[in-house]
C-alpha cells in the first residue's frame, strides 16, 4: 500500500494563546486540505516515487494556463490553484493469498522481457519471471508506433505457438496448476492493451494459441488469474 506523506493547506487568520508560563503568544491559524491526489509519478516512468497533490479551493479557470486546464480536465478534476509535489511511501508487498484492493494476490509472475525500470527486486517480490512471454522486440516496437491492437494479439499469439516460447508457457500453465490464483506482472502503462491481457486470457480458455504446440490445457486448470503493473 503507498501512503501520500503530505498535506497542503492555507492561512485563515491570526489568534493567541498562553504558553505554559502564562505568557500569550501569537499563532498562526491554517487549513489543512481537503486535498486531492492530481498525478502519480512513479519509478517505472519517471525513475522516481511522489505524488502531485492540489488543495480543493475555488480558482476562476481562466487564470490558468492552457496545459494546467488540459492536465485538469484529463483527470476530472475541478481547477485548483495550488499544486504540490510530494513524496510516497510504500508499504510492503502483500503476501501471497492477502487482499488488496479487495483481490486477492497469487503468485507473482512478470511476463516481460526486461526488469522494470527502478524498481528494486525485493520490493517487486516476483515469485516467477517467465522472459520468453513477452512479444518480439520487433512485434513490440511495431504496435508502439501505432499498430493496431488486434492485429497484435494474433502476431502475439502466434509468437507464443512458438517453439521459443513453449517452456516458459508450460512453467505458467504449471504454476496455474499448483496455486489458487497467481497475477501477470507488467510494466506497461497501458492496462487494457498488453501482452499479460493476452496471456490472461488465453490461461482462462477464452482463447487458445492457433497451433498445436500450445498447451491445450488452459480450460481446464483451475485457479483464477490478475493482471498488476509493479508496485509504485
Amino acid at each position: 500500500m503507498a501512503k501520500v506523506a503530505g498535506i497542503l493547506g492555507k492561512k485563515v487568520g491570526m489568534t493567541q494563546l498562553f504558553d505554559s508560563r502564562g505568557e500569550v503568544r501569537p499563532a498562526t491559524v491554517l487549513q489543512a486540505g481537503p486535498c486531492v491526489i492530481t498525478q502519480h509519478k512513479s519509478a517505472l516512468k519517471d525513475g522516481y516515487e511522489s505524488a502531485q497533490i492540489g488543495l480543493v479551493e475555488f480558482v476562476k479557470e481562466k487564470r490558468l494556463t492552457k496545459p494546467m486546464r488540459g492536465h485538469f480536465a484529463k483527470n476530472n478534476l475541478p481547477p485548483m490553484k495550488f499544486l504540490r509535489e510530494v513524496p510516497i511511501e510504500i508499504d510492503e508487498q502483500p503476501a501471497e493469498g492477502a487482499e488488496t484492493n479487495g483481490l486477492k494476490v497469487g503468485q507473482r509472475v512478470l511476463v516481460d522481457r526486461l526488469w522494470p525500470r527502478g524498481v528494486k527486486k525485493e520490493d517487486a517480490r516476483i515469485h516467477h519471471w517467465l522472459k520468453d512471454l513477452a512479444p518480439s522486440d520487433e512485434l513490440r516496437k511495431w504496435f508502439h508506433e501505432g499498430a493496431n491492437w488486434l492485429v497484435f494479439r494474433k502476431r502475439y499469439l502466434l509468437e507464443l505457438s512458438g517453439a521459443e516460447a513453449a517452456a516458459d508457457l508450460e512453467t505458467l500453465y504449471g504454476v496455474l496448476r499448483k496455486h489458487d490464483r497467481i497475477t501477470l506482472v507488467y510494466a506497461s502503462h497501458d492496462e487494457r492493451h498488453n501482452n499479460a491481457v493476452v496471456l490472461k486470457e488465453l490461461l482462462e480458455g477464452m482463447k487458445k494459441p492457433p497451433s498445436s504446440s500450445g498447451p491445450a490445457r488452459a480450460a481446464a486448470a483451475s485457479g483464477r488469474v490478475a493482471r498488476s503493473r509493479p508496485a509504485r
